[in-house]
């Protein structure tokens, strides 16, 4: 059961995600106010839609590949592959709230309030008066959320602290730091 409600979190945070990338293209080609687009933009934000969807399933096979390969191989902490694949999905229901809040944000309260322009997209202003620094930071909080739901379970699950923490933090650092140096 908690396999089935795993993949349906994961499954919604793949949709909300492919919905808000829908929504800020329509912002954005209404922007242009255009009377209608060619059929050449309405194929590349289909496209851009599906691969921003595939966001999550990226970050959830790096994750799991990445803790398997280090519980399993470097320190000998056998862990179930269900099991893994259970607290991953279910790591993500933190994403799963903020991006239904802010698709919600999108297509019911900003296209009420927004000024159809660069700049009115720029400065939209979201439910409870929240802008987007403030969606950008709740983001954050969603991402370091994912990261310690992971980290307590295997934690309250008797796994060692240090080994759970570099299973889990030092493959995305040393992702991050790779990424920063290439560019």
């Amino acid at each position: 059961m908690k396999t089935i409600i795993s993949s349906i979190i994961f499954i919604l945070t793949i949709l909300c995600m492919f919905f808000i990338t829908e929504n800020i293209a329509y912002l954005q080609f209404a922007s242009l106010q255009a009377n209608e687009l060619p059929l050449s933009y309405n194929i590349i934000s289909g496209i851009s839609s599906s691969l921003a969807a595939l966001t999550p399933l990226v970050v959830f096979v790096f994750l799991y590949v990445t803790i398997e390969t280090m519980m399993n191989i470097v320190f000998e902490e056998h862990i179930k592959a269900l099991d893994l694949y259970s607290i991953l999905g279910f790591s993500f229901l933190p994403m799963l709230l903020y991006e239904y809040f802010f698709w919600y944000n999108l297509k019911i309260y900003g296209k009420q309030t927004i000024e159809y322009s660069t700049e009115g997209i720029n400065n939209m202003k979201f439910l409870f008066g929240l802008e987007q620094r403030d969606m950008s930071y709740i983001n954050t909080c969603c991402w370091i959320a994912l990261y310690m739901i992971i980290i307590f379970y295997f934690f309250f699950k008797g796994k060692s602290m240090w080994k759970t923490l570099v299973s889990v933090l030092l493959p995305t650092a040393l992702t991050i730091a790779f990424y920063r140096l290439i560019s």
